[in-house]
């Protein structure tokens, strides 16, 4: 929190000295309202922050800890820490819940310091690390479920080390400010209605876009963050998770078929189904359409999750770190033989 105050004194002091050594600014109160921006954002951005911070270190429950009602699940968190020192694992809380919001509502993310798992994943997780722990042989569905899971929390980990929680905070100052004080300047000089802008939010239309920018570069570097990591099994596991049709609608799309109503006598009836099925068949066909065309698939994958990258294209980057692994096994197997020789 300490370097977050400092970029915000920073900021403050360099716009406070730009307002007070130029005077054509200081005549066209230009000064004034750039200086009113950075107080007003720096205010936001603080006020956020501090609530996060409060909420993650001082108002979480005891029964917000995965540990209390998955022992397996936190057990296998902690066989993860071991096997991963440098995520810092123990560092962090586990959590199934978080404060206000409904455990049913969680969902993988992290925040400052803390990683939160649905309780769907937890369940699962618990169940199959149990097995695991009494000496069971697990199916094939079972090292995936938990080879997904496990790229899932050196994502959120990566987030974590990398700060993208004070960052984004930051951006979103900086952004705020810049793009604030830039309209401002513009409709100063050309005579524009500043409050026609203010109205129509032109300010925070720019800046949302840019922080969408910066929103899915974090994805990235995560991701990359758990790649350099993990091995070609948990690897297959991320590729499942971006392959699931919950998180890509169009993954199997091109297989689908329009299921047939169940048979009635009613006129009125029939009339109503088959409208509907020339509807479901005519969204069915867009939807095949939209995969065929990359511009188009894209597009329909940007619109759907504006912060994140698109599920296809994170798969099959996951592809291409499992075959730089690869190599690199190969690569290693062959100086070992040529070692023994």
């Amino acid at each position: 929190m300490n370097n977050f105050i400092k970029k915000i004194i920073l900021f403050g002091s360099v716009l406070g000295l730009l307002g007070h050594n130029n005077n054509s600014f200081a005549q066209n109160d230009v000064a004034t309202d750039i200086l009113g921006l950075a107080a007003v954002a720096a205010a936001e951005s603080f006020f956020g922050y501090t609530i996060l911070y409060t909420v993650e270190n001082y108002l979480v429950k005891e029964d917000a800890l995965v540990s209390a009602k998955y022992p397996y699940a936190q057990q296998w968190y902690q066989a993860l820490a071991a096997q991963y020192p440098d995520a810092q694992l123990l560092d962090k809380r586990f959590l199934q819940e978080m404060y206000v919001v409904p455990a049913k509502l969680i969902q993988w993310c992290s925040t400052l310091n803390a990683i939160y798992f649905p309780q769907k994943s937890l369940k699962e997780i618990d169940r199959i690390y149990k097995k695991f722990l009494d000496g069971d042989s697990l199916l094939d569905d079972e090292k995936l479920l938990l080879a997904r899971e496990e790229f899932i929390l050196l994502h959120e980990a990566g987030h974590i080390q990398y700060k993208h929680i004070p960052s984004r905070i930051t951006r979103a100052l900086v952004t705020q400010i810049l793009v604030g004080c830039s309209v401002t300047i513009l409709a100063k000089k050309y005579d524009w209605d500043l409050q026609f802008y203010q109205k129509v939010g032109i300010s925070n239309f720019i800046g949302s876009w840019l922080l969408l920018y910066f929103s899915r570069a974090d994805e990235v570097q995560a991701d990359d963050f758990a790649c350099e990591r993990i091995g070609i099994d948990q690897l297959n596991g991320g590729i499942s998770f971006f392959e699931d049709e919950e998180i890509d609608p169009l993954i199997n799309i091109e297989s689908k078929t329009v299921t047939p109503f169940v048979p009635t006598n009613s006129k009125i009836g029939s009339c109503i189904q088959w409208l509907l099925y020339k509807k479901e068949a005519y969204d069915l066909g867009k939807l095949q359409d939209i995969k065929k065309s990359p511009i188009r698939r894209w597009i329909h994958d940007f619109m759907r999750g504006l912060t994140h990258p698109a599920p296809s294209s994170r798969a099959n980057k996951l592809r291409g770190w499992i075959e730089r692994k690869k190599g690199q096994e190969k690569a290693t197997a062959v100086e070992q033989v040529a070692a023994i020789a």
